[in-house]
């Protein structure tokens, strides 16, 4: 099925289907934020939130429903946005919501 569709590699809306552009897409949360979470970003978020080594332990070993049945890990790898892992992760291990949307970003340079 093919529909107009905003190309996520070209702000000009395209003919082709999503699936066949090769740029990260924002999900429809971040979108309503204006934020995506980078790859390192994610690894801050996750080390500020629970401590370096109980972070890696999470991200490797905790099995998430929302990610469908994977880890972090897996789910990154399998190609999901950092920022959708990130908030699975956070519902699934009860961080309250104040802290979900902002983490990992780098705190701003001081003149």
């Amino acid at each position: 099925m093919s529909c107009l569709t905003r190309c996520r590699t070209s702000s000009w809306p395209s003919s082709t289907p999503t699936s066949r552009c090769t740029r990260p897409f924002r999900t429809a949360e971040s979108r309503h934020r204006g934020q995506t979470l980078t790859r390192s970003e994610f690894a801050r978020a996750i080390a500020d939130e629970f401590g370096e080594a109980y972070g890696r332990t999470i991200v490797r070993d905790v099995v998430v429903t929302a990610l469908g049945e994977r880890t972090a890990d897996e789910a990154l790898s399998a190609g999901a946005p950092p920022r959708e892992v990130w908030l699975a992760l956070c519902a699934a291990m009860d961080v309250p919501r104040e802290r979900w949307y902002g983490a990992g970003r780098p705190e701003p340079k001081r003149a």
